[in-house]
């Protein structure tokens, strides 16, 4: 409707200008569609040469548009969108009987839109006022409970992964200085990569989840593969890169040409690379447990996957770490080996898991 026009109040001037702003933004300059700024402070001759330009997005304060409205300068029989923003704010600041008053000048058939920060019972009693369908939702005991539930088991399973390779660092300190720079220019690197593995994860979850919703499993366990085999293709070329350049990506935290420390330096750069020969071989375990932890978040499942964490890498891969990480035995790469048996193990289990749960939804749709 090319004569309808819009309403927004707000309780200040200069959150009026703000609101405009965005409305010029979001029309274009050179859109047809005016609009106008109805504030006090300003010259009323100002305003009323933007409303002879028959504005159809109105901003203003409720004092003024009343001024208007009064001396008969503003017609808003065509308004159709009536928004109130920071409805708090204006009840406190007393525009209550303005607002009332600027409604009795507007149609009773329109879109109205309230938008407060807080409900005290006079946002309430105004709200059952002048909107219909309204629906409050509250954050109550059985939503936080949901929340909680699904939260906590992905903050542990999480806990339990960085944990893990926190013990490593701690785990080569019993080494020497040499083997803790060498964990850490090698976490380093894995932690870059792991980043990609990480957003995919992400993906997977919001796909799952939405494909849960839609009720189409088929879909779901494709897209969730889909997934996989990108982190796999991924992690494949992260690990031709560690084993291909495993003696020189070292050199770049090191300075070489230190005459002082050049026989520690090389120590550092000959334990960290083959260090990145094991980080390369975990690349591809690494992408594909954290690829299936976010499918089986999308389908809400995290208390057995916490559990799995947990299992991987503190029954399996701590124990392997600290037992292989004495000096005596393989050191650093005994502790990174570790490492890779709780990555793997996780990998397994997680897919096993995804895929028990996606087969299971799938025969429940095929027989209904």
């Amino acid at each position: 409707n090319i004569n309808m026009t819009a309403l927004i109040m707000t309780p200040t001037r200069e959150l009026a200008r703000q609101v405009l702003d965005v409305v010029t933004q979001l029309t274009g300059k050179k859109s047809s569609i005016r609009s106008a700024c109805l504030i006090g402070g300003e010259a009323m001759g100002k305003q009323l040469n933007q409303l002879r330009k028959g504005p159809r997005i109105i901003v203003g304060t409720p004092g003024r548009i009343n001024d208007h409205l009064e001396s008969e300068t503003l017609d808003l029989m065509d308004c159709g969108y009536l928004v109130l923003d920071e409805t708090d704010r204006m009840l406190d600041m007393g525009f209550g009987i303005q607002i009332d008053q600027i409604l009795k000048f507007m149609p009773q058939k329109k879109q109205t839109l309230m938008f407060s920060a807080t409900f005290p019972k006079n946002i309430i009693t105004l709200s059952k006022k002048y909107l219909k369908n309204l629906k409050f939702w509250i954050l109550d005991r059985m939503v936080m409970k949901k929340v909680f539930s699904l939260g906590f088991p992905s903050a542990l399973q999480m806990f339990f992964e960085v944990g893990i390779f926190t013990s490593a660092i701690w785990l080569s300190g019993f080494l020497g200085k040499n083997h803790q720079a060498a964990n850490q220019i090698a976490l380093n690197l894995s932690s870059m990569t792991f980043m990609i593995a990480t957003g995919l994860s992400v993906t997977a979850m919001i796909r799952v989840g939405n494909q849960k919703g839609l009720k189409r499993p088929v879909e779901l366990r494709r897209i969730a593969t889909s997934i996989f085999i990108m982190g796999l293709a991924l992690a494949i070329l992260f690990a031709l890169i560690f084993f291909i350049f495993n003696n020189v990506l070292p050199t770049f935290y090191l300075d070489l040409n230190d005459l002082t420390h050049f026989a520690d330096n090389q120590n550092v750069v000959e334990i960290a690379s083959s260090l990145l020969i094991i980080a390369a071989l975990f690349q591809i375990s690494d992408s594909t447990q954290v690829v299936f932890l976010g499918a089986l978040r999308g389908l809400q499942d995290v208390k057995i996957p916490t559990l799995i964490t947990f299992f991987a890498y503190w029954i399996i891969g701590f124990p392997v770490s600290y037992f292989l990480g004495d000096a005596s035995k393989y050191g650093s790469s005994g502790i990174w080996i570790g490492l890779l048996a709780g990555l793997t193990a996780s990998s397994i289990f997680l897919y096993i898991r995804f895929n028990y749960l996606s087969k299971q939804l799938i025969a429940k749709q095929l027989k209904a």
